[in-house]
């Protein structure tokens, strides 16, 4: 039996930035987001992992990220997968100031 499963779309995301030491709760808008879907920072060396709070099928994600005080600033990737392993990439989508 054949199962089409399309690759997530991100659309947008708010806030744009956050600041280091602290947690940011980030939503995520766009399309083919899965339940069990995650949201993780990236910057190319360090990946932030986001803790996953609510996953509206298909269209919105809200994840509490972790900023740590050591971490760079500067622009960072944002990445959105599904649990089957399609994922989504955002270049340079967050600011950590």
């Amino acid at each position: 039996q054949f199962s089409w499963q399309s690759i997530p779309v991100i659309a947008s995301l708010s806030p744009q930035s956050g600041s280091r030491g602290g947690p940011v709760r980030i939503t995520v808008t766009g399309s083919f987001f899965q339940a069990g879907a995650t949201v993780n920072l990236t910057n190319g060396t360090t990946v932030l992992r986001g803790i996953t709070r609510s996953v509206v099928v298909p269209s919105r994600i809200v994840a509490d990220v972790n900023i740590p005080a050591n971490v760079r600033t500067g622009p960072w990737n944002l990445v959105v997968a599904n649990p089957a392993g399609d994922r989504a990439l955002r270049r340079n989508a967050f600011t950590v100031v």
